[in-house]
């Protein structure tokens, strides 16, 4: 095993990160695809050093020396100093690293430090990047024959070493961190939406912003609710008060419900108890019509793996007893005439943003779904 080890001093370094990266690209963006934005390309040890030596820097390029008798080359201003100094806070933050790599390991200090690991495919290459304001230290781990390595990350490879170089880097200097730049705020949020807390939020956490995007709006994820205790559902204002209690749900966007569901999070009923009277909704006597499914901006996406007909919307809907029949429309288009009492039909994905229409009697509700390609 081979490894190298690029001690930089924090004055003299980091060149644009795309137009470093651009040296050694094999082939154009395309090829990649949107793997890219993970690290998929090639890379030198150096470039990435001096990419990362941006956020340490206030956004500066800088190249690097072979000896410290050069003459410093002035730098490129490529990322305003407020955005570098928020990277460098990021990746200086020891207790969100806690979760994946636990207590004392290779990229804590007793002083500040931003650092980010990684590993390529199948372990041929570990990499750790670290930055002080005085000091930029990258440090690569591999076979030189590129073969895949066992049993090792960029954490447990690299870092080490790349632990006792920066020791070794920074220790005739004083340890400093970079100064918060002026129009930096800090402001209290509700950790699952990062807006303002509201009453029901009670994970908070002090998070820092640019000035002018600072969240404004309170917590819309925590939605506290009227619940029929008999089965969980939604309950009206005439449900028996003996069997209703306020409790608290998070309210997800329908693009991240399944994600949400898969990690235990509490989700909101969607309709209400039958087992309450219906007059807090619709008045005794008068016609009425709901659509049942789908959900007021529900998305979906059509898999390429699985055959088009088994891809469909599913319609349903209810009404008031004088209404039999009820007719669904798409977009205006009649897709289905469906009956009492679930007036259910089904509908063939197709990509785009559509209206779904559920009209009888005059009476017409609808809602909008979106659908795309995976």
């Amino acid at each position: 095993m081979s490894t190298l080890s690029d001690i930089l001093e924090g004055r003299t370094h980091p060149k644009y990160f795309h137009s470093s990266r651009k040296q050694t690209y094999v082939s154009t963006a395309e090829h990649y695809g949107l793997a890219l934005t993970l690290g998929d390309s090639e890379v030198k040890l150096l470039e990435l050093t001096r990419a990362y030596g941006i956020f340490v820097r206030g956004g500066q390029t800088l190249h690097e020396r072979a000896l410290l008798s050069e003459p410093v080359a002035e730098g490129e201003q490529v990322l305003h100093p407020s955005t570098a100094w928020l990277i460098a806070d990021i990746l200086s933050d020891n207790k969100a690293r806690l979760p994946e790599f636990g207590e004392d390991g290779p990229l804590e200090f007793d002083f500040p430090v931003a650092a980010k690991t990684g590993t390529t495919r199948n372990s041929r290459d570990n990499w750790t990047i670290g930055m002080t304001p005085d000091r930029i230290v990258g440090v690569w781990v591999g076979n030189a024959d590129n073969s895949p390595m066992r049993g090792t990350s960029g954490v447990t490879g690299a870092g080490p070493i790349f632990h006792d170089a920066m020791l070794e880097a920074v220790k005739n200097l004083p340890r400093t961190w970079l100064a918060k730049p002026s129009d930096i705020t800090d402001r209290t949020i509700c950790m699952l939406s990062g807006q303002l807390p509201g009453p029901d939020c009670h994970q908070q956490m002090t998070e820092h912003f640019v000035a002018g995007t600072a969240p404004t709006t309170m917590d819309t994820v925590y939605q506290r609710l009227s619940i029929d205790t008999r089965n969980g559902l939604k309950a009206g204002e005439s449900c028996d008060p003996a069997f209703v209690e306020q409790r608290v749900f998070t309210n997800f966007p329908p693009e991240l419900r399944l994600w949400a569901a898969a990690n235990n999070y509490r989700l909101p009923p969607r309709e209400f108890s039958p087992l309450c009277s219906r007059t807090d909704v619709h008045p005794v006597g008068q016609s009425w019509i709901e659509i049942v499914r789908p959900y007021p901006n529900d998305s979906y996406k059509i898999d390429p793996l699985i055959p088009a007909a088994s891809q469909q919307v599913l319609l349903l809907g209810q009404a008031s007893d004088d209404i039999g029949t009820a007719e669904w429309f798409v977009d205006g288009t009649p897709v289905a005439k469906t009956d009492a009492p679930t007036f259910r039909s089904q509908w063939l994905m197709q990509e785009g943003i559509h209206t779904v229409e559920l009209r009888a009697k005059g009476i017409t509700k609808s809602v909008r779904i979106s659908i795309e390609r995976q």
